[in-house]
């Protein structure tokens, strides 16, 4: 394949399924590309990627300088986007060659000049070509890394209590965890009305209030929903009440409110971001990264899985397998946690039991993607009106024990885990 049928199939198959991009981002650059119009299409599509807006042929053009009919017939010349990782190697393996050329080409003309200093330059800059291509890193490297993040985390948990990355705020997790820590898929999975979301929101306001800034992606409820259960959290309120208008619950609120106008200015300067816009994995990518440039977020939770749309005609299981494994890159190269909340099968409920990671709903992919499985299990306690007391399971832990740990007690009137039955007895046949 010609290094122009390569790039036409790059810049085409981003055209086409903007999904694609995330695929090859970080390996490309515009002066890989041979053609003018080539690096200008690759440079305005990494742009608008990294900005989390939209690059069909259409957008694009509307954008930019870029002449649609070029652009349409890239798209419609180009039969796909399900080899562009192969497509994007001969790209740089092209244009590598090329450059290697040019400095070879070069030093064949300052030897013939006699200039020695400028060969040993050049020589520089061949091996420094070299490198620049190559993703190897040798072991003695990665020790010395591995022992800067040991002192980081070291200082991390002096100055915090043991806690490492951002915390939850959820004890079994935190006391686990040490918090949620960069470069991690952590999956948080439960059956209905378990308080998956309950969980996943409190964590986000632990990690903002201890300044870590938080991307929230809710494919489930709107932003209003999600600020009456804050409200309901930070103040102790009925949240049903509270959503319905009760007005006996308003005046409590409004109460709690005047009399403590420092925790209402804390609550308000949260750097929590919202989006209840966004359903496919394309766009969630394209948020993260904005939210990352603009607001350096530290962490992402995205509730929840099953509710990503994807593309017609796509096997679901493949689909969303898709999903996680992109999640779990960006999560690698940004360096921060993605919290991904999964529904779990009915079996478990049908068969009165713990979850299982054959339980995960839609996607073998979860069990190699993620790092962190984390399963709620339990029932209401008759004896606490209407709580309920929740086991959390690890069912998976890359570098830690799985197991069920501690019982964490759900008031869902108030959206709020608390410290409930502590037994850290592990079971390994999780």
């Amino acid at each position: 394949m010609s290094a122009a049928l390569a790039e036409q199939s790059v810049i085409g198959g981003c055209l086409i399924n903007n999904e694609a991009y995330w695929k090859i981002a970080g390996r490309l650059v515009p002066d890989d590309f041979t053609k003018p119009f080539h690096r200008k299409a690759w440079e305005e599509i990494r742009d608008a990627a990294e900005n989390g807006s939209p690059f069909d042929a259409v957008t694009l053009s509307e954008e930019t300088s870029l002449p649609l009919v070029d652009l349409l017939v890239l798209a419609n010349e180009t039969p796909g986007s399900a080899n562009i990782e192969a497509y994007a190697r001969i790209i740089r393996e092209r244009s590598t060659v090329r450059a290697a050329s040019t400095i070879v080409a070069e030093a064949q003309s300052k030897l013939a000049a006699g200039d020695l200093d400028a060969i040993a330059e050049l020589s520089i800059r061949l091996e420094g070509l070299h490198r620049a291509d190559s993703t190897a890193i040798d072991f003695n490297t990665a020790l010395q890394s591995g022992l800067e993040e040991i002192e980081q985390a070291q200082a991390r948990a002096n100055s915090s209590g043991g806690i490492v990355g951002a915390p939850t705020g959820i004890s079994s997790l935190d006391d686990r965890l040490r918090g949620l820590e960069g470069g991690k898929l952590i999956i948080l999975a439960a059956r209905p009305s378990l308080g998956k979301t309950a969980m996943a929101l409190q964590a986000a306001q632990s990690a903002a209030e201890a300044g870590f800034p938080v991307g929230f992606l809710s494919l489930e409820m709107g932003a209003g929903e999600i600020a009456v259960r804050a409200f309901a959290h930070q103040y102790q309120i009925n949240n049903t009440a509270l959503s319905l208008g009760d007005n006996e619950v308003v005046e409590q609120l409004t109460h709690r409110v005047a009399n403590n106008t420092d925790k209402a200015n804390r609550i308000k300067r949260l750097p929590i971001y919202i989006d209840e816009d966004t359903f496919d994995v394309g766009g969630m990518l394209g948020r993260i990264a904005e939210w990352h440039r603009k607001h350096q977020i530290k962490l992402v939770i995205i509730d929840h899985l099953q509710l990503v749309e994807l593309p017609r005609d796509t096997n679901r299981n493949n689909g969303l397998g898709e999903v996680t494994r992109q999640l779990k890159l960006i999560a690698k190269r940004l360096d921060i946690p993605v919290m991904l909340l999964c529904q779990l099968s009915r079996g478990v409920e049908k068969e009165q039991r713990k979850p299982r990671l054959s339980d995960l709903r839609d996607s073998g992919n979860i069990e190699q993607d993620a790092d962190i499985v984390i399963a709620l299990n339990g029932g209401l306690d008759p004896n606490h009106n209407g709580m309920r007391e929740v086991e959390v399971g690890f069912l998976k832990y890359r570098g830690g024990l799985v197991g069920w740990g501690g019982f964490q007690q759900f008031n869902g009137q108030t959206q709020t885990f608390r410290k409930g039955i502590i037994g850290y007895g592990y079971d390994e046949n999780v």
